[in-house]
């Protein structure tokens, strides 16, 4: 007898209506029954530890909303194209905390090693994932709608401890109301010593030749990061 079909027959032994019967369901995790603590008893003593399916219920919330693509991108199976490459994720594997503006043409692998990054980084502390599309809803949505604050801009004004990656920023459509929100963003991360990590096709140069980013907001992602292009 499987573990639906016990269920059935325990529900039917102590009269519980087949609506409600089917809402129960088996847990997931049988180590656990899907509680998140593990019962261990050694002679005597009884005491209950984390069980393992917490961690992998972390891992499935981190990575949620993260594109199919990128879901499995670690520092691991990233293949360097040349020795550029090498030497960037060699930088990012000793200093996974470190801030970095990763720049490059398309598909040259800079959304995977920021994935490989936030995976590690967000495992510790409070960190926040956005394209430039899904930031620029987010902080237009804080403008529009009473009471909704931004995730990303709470954190930076804040926690005590928080790293930003921004994915394609060369994207980023650029109006007064978001360059006023965009240098409140960096400024904040840039003076409270918070982490970031960037993503472009186009080098800092070419984002303010082509006014992407102000030149003030430029100047503190310069500061904060350690540059590299792919």
């Amino acid at each position: 007898m499987d573990e639906q079909d016990e269920i059935r027959r325990l529900s039917l032994s102590l009269n519980i209506p087949q609506s409600l019967a089917s809402l129960i369901q088996a847990p997931t995790c049988l180590e656990c029954g899907d509680t998140g603590w593990q019962i261990i008893i050694r002679g005597n003593l009884e005491w209950a530890r984390p069980c393992r399916c917490r961690s992998v219920q972390r891992e499935n919330r981190l990575m949620r909303g993260i594109d199919e693509r990128f879901r499995e991108a670690t520092f691991e199976n990233f293949t360097p194209l040349d020795q550029k490459q090498e030497k960037v994720v060699t930088r990012m594997k000793e200093n996974p905390f470190g801030s970095y503006f990763l720049s490059g043409t398309y598909a040259i692998g800079k959304t995977h090693l920021m994935i490989a990054q936030y995976r590690q980084v967000a495992a510790k502390i409070p960190a926040e994932i956005r394209t430039s599309r899904e930031l620029a809803l987010e902080f237009r949505t804080a403008e529009m709608v009473e009471h909704f604050v931004s995730p990303v801009q709470a954190k930076a004004d804040l926690a005590q401890r928080f790293h930003f990656f921004w994915d394609d920023v060369d994207k980023l459509k650029s109006t007064a109301f978001r360059e006023e929100v965009i240098f409140h963003l960096v400024d904040r991360l840039y003076r409270r010593k918070l982490g970031i990590t960037i993503t472009s096709n186009l080098s800092l140069a070419q984002l303010a030749e082509h006014e992407v980013l102000e030149p003030a907001v430029i100047r503190r992602i310069d500061d904060m990061c350690e540059v590299f292009e792919l």
